[in-house]
């Protein structure tokens, strides 16, 4: 167990600010008045958004020079290119993957000699309010147009060659996907929140509409679970017609001369779903007209609808019924319904929906599909790509750090090739085309840690932990934390806390025969999310005093250790004998071979939590954790090679 305490600078309190307070309100803006304006860049993730102080005063030409000043990747783009555009737009929309800025209403063009007080007198101070547009022939690094990460976003078709893309169709399991779909299996397809799923199911509609069926996508976000049956089945129908709609009509990709009824109920669902519906006869003559394959048989619509997990917090346990009741019966009637398999995706939590009432869940727990987290071999071929496009040499042991810390979630993976590119963009001068590990490292730690706690996906979860569960956070600190190994929980009621964890994207389930009980931490960066975030808050307890210095001005990290120990919670300690524990080969613990003992990840976390609410909180110091991992090559082989791994938190 390695620890390295740092002390940070103090950051002195700002003084007294002429900005008016904006948030969540509209107000007059005055000329004299600073003001803080969210920007925008085009076609960048909503995470980074960011905001500008300027005063109202100024002309638009200095908030094109602040905006500049304030992304380090504009060094190459002059101030006055940039284009800018007023807007008031919630971030959420922003954030929302199927939102398009030329369909907005009441944008305006900012001219550079006009005022700020001009544009912005009267809005919505928690909105965004600038769109910046880079010029078409600039790229942020003089060259020719490079691809991005994205972070927490589905990967569409059109937008496949402007991104690092891992095709879900190269991959073997896909194969099993295909197969349940086209043998008419009505499949649950699971995994970690942005952790590809969505990017997976428009590849599959991809291939699925190449071998002559019809797909629709809809997403289950958004639509009313929280009323009665009928609120639901307008909401749900209401997003029903909409996808239509992106296909047949005046505004439909299939330019079809058509209007698509409105579905306001279950009997509108199944109307909709019917084979002789005028639809899909007038989707056969388009076919027919334009060459394109018939219909496999008379079952030719799949529907993928995301979000699927939403039906688990229903309120109302008949909405859940209703609804998966109604595709049962679309599914053991046979030939009179167009569908061939309804895709539910979502996260672990769908596994566990089932009905109150005497209807039956179309869905074989057997069929599920689990969303594979990117091998290493696939993380490797993502930044060599990257390497070669942005001219880095990236060393094999950065891109393996990535791959241990990350397992492969593709969210995690983003985020750290986000990271390495603003390291270069912002560091080019002094990395020289080079990312030794070293820097790596220290950057991947609280830097990394950052922004990987305001990333909306571990946002959320870190939210929901906090407000859900005292018990399951007590499951993690006793069973899991600092631990990468599979752990066996036998308990019913701490198997339900478990599932929660893994619905959450804290845990993964362990697969294969005889692992239905066994279960593990997802990734080392959720451990070190979670022991940073959430294990301080279980427990407060930890030393009132300062740590003593010696004369030189150093610390006594033995004696700042030995104060922490006193303040380890006793009852974590006694119970990791039966719950987190170890049997060591070598040695006796109180004169006795082979006793059980407390895993030293048990210690580590201990510690961690003591320094974080001692030395962190109270004093600004920085706490960096080592995790160490040893793991046997052969467990049954006593003379197996041991590998080491290290992880720091």
């Amino acid at each position: 167990m390695h620890y390295e305490i740092r002390v940070l600078r103090q950051i002195p309190a700002k003084g007294p600010s002429n900005k008016t307070p904006q948030e969540g309100r509209k107000w007059p803006m005055k000329m004299e008045e600073v003001v803080t304006l969210f920007c925008y860049v085009h076609g960048n993730p909503a995470e980074e958004v960011f905001s500008v102080e300027i005063g109202g005063n100024k002309p638009i030409s200095e908030l094109q020079k602040a905006i500049k000043a304030e992304r380090t990747e504009f060094a190459s783009v002059n101030a006055s290119s940039l284009t800018l555009w007023k807007i008031s737009i919630p971030y959420d929309d922003i954030a929302n993957t199927d939102f398009k800025f030329e369909d907005s209403k009441d944008m305006k063009k900012l001219r550079p000699i006009d005022r700020i007080s001009v544009f912005f007198d009267d809005f919505h101070g928690d909105d965004v309010h600038v769109l910046v547009q880079l010029p078409v022939t600039v790229s942020l690094m003089g060259e020719a147009k490079r691809r991005k990460w994205s972070v927490n976003s589905t990967i569409l078709p059109r937008e496949r060659p402007n991104v690092y893309f891992v095709d879900p169709a190269d991959q073997k399991k896909n194969v099993a996907l295909l197969d349940n779909i086209v043998e008419g299996k009505y499949v649950l397809m699971h995994g970690a929140r942005a952790s590809g799923k969505s990017t997976r199911t428009w590849r599959v509609m991809e291939q699925l509409q190449e071998s002559g069926y019809f797909c629709l996508y809809i997403s289950l976000t958004g639509i009313n679970f929280r009323a009665d049956e009928g609120s639901f089945w307008q909401s749900f129908g209401s997003a029903l017609k909409e996808a239509l709609e992106d296909c047949f009509g005046p505004r439909g990709s299939l330019q079809i001369d058509t209007t698509v009824p409105d579905v306001k109920t279950a009997d509108d669902f199944r109307g909709i779903c019917l084979r002789q519906n005028e639809l899909w006869n007038l989707l056969a003559l388009k076919r027919k007209e334009q060459g394109q394959p018939n219909f496999i048989e008379n079952q030719f619509l799949v529907i993928f609808i995301d979000e699927f997990d939403a039906l688990v917090h229903a309120s109302d346990s008949s909405v859940r019924d209703s609804f998966l009741g109604i595709l049962h019966t679309i599914k053991i009637t046979g030939d009179r319904y167009a569908v061939r398999s309804v895709v539910g995706v979502g996260t672990f939590n769908i596994l566990t929906l089932n009905t109150d009432s005497r209807a039956i869940s179309p869905f074989n727990i057997s069929d599920a599909f689990k969303n594979p987290n990117f091998t290493p071999e696939q993380v490797t071929t993502l930044f060599k790509e990257f390497a070669t496009e942005y001219r880095l040499a990236i060393p094999d042991d950065v891109i393996q750090d990535i791959c241990l810390n990350t397992n492969g979630h593709a969210g995690l993976v983003n985020l750290c090739g986000r990271a390495i590119q603003s390291l270069v963009v912002e560091h080019t001068h002094t990395l020289k085309g080079q990312l030794p590990y070293r820097v790596w490292k220290l950057y991947s730690g609280e830097p990394l840690g950052v922004k990987i706690a305001e990333y909306r996906t571990f946002d959320k979860m870190l939210k929901s932990l906090r407000a859900e569960s005292w018990e399951a956070n007590n499951l993690l600190r006793t069973y899991f934390l600092g631990f990468c190994g599979n752990v066996e929980i036998r308990s019913a009621a701490k198997r339900d806390l478990a599932n929660f964890l893994v619905g959450e994207g804290v845990l993964l389930p362990v697969e294969g025969t005889g692992n239905e009980l066994k279960f593990k931490m997802s990734s080392p960066y959720v451990d070190a999310l979670i022991r940073q975030r959430i294990l301080p808050c279980l427990d407060t307890a930890c030393p009132k005093t300062a740590p003593v210095k010696r004369t030189n001005g150093t610390y006594d990290i033995l004696k700042i250790v030995m104060t922490a120990v006193h303040y380890f919670n006793k009852d974590i300690l006694r119970n990791a004998v039966t719950r987190a524990f170890k049997t060591p080969k070598y040695g006796r613990v109180e004169g006795k071979p082979l006793q059980d003992v407390p895993r030293e990840s048990v210690y580590d976390s201990e510690l961690y939590r003591v320094f974080m609410n001692w030395l962190v909180e109270d004093y600004e110091m920085g706490v960096t954790g080592q995790w160490h991992v040893v793991t046997e090559t052969d467990p049954i082989d006593p003379t197996s090679k041991l590998d080491h791994e290290y992880f720091d938190i």
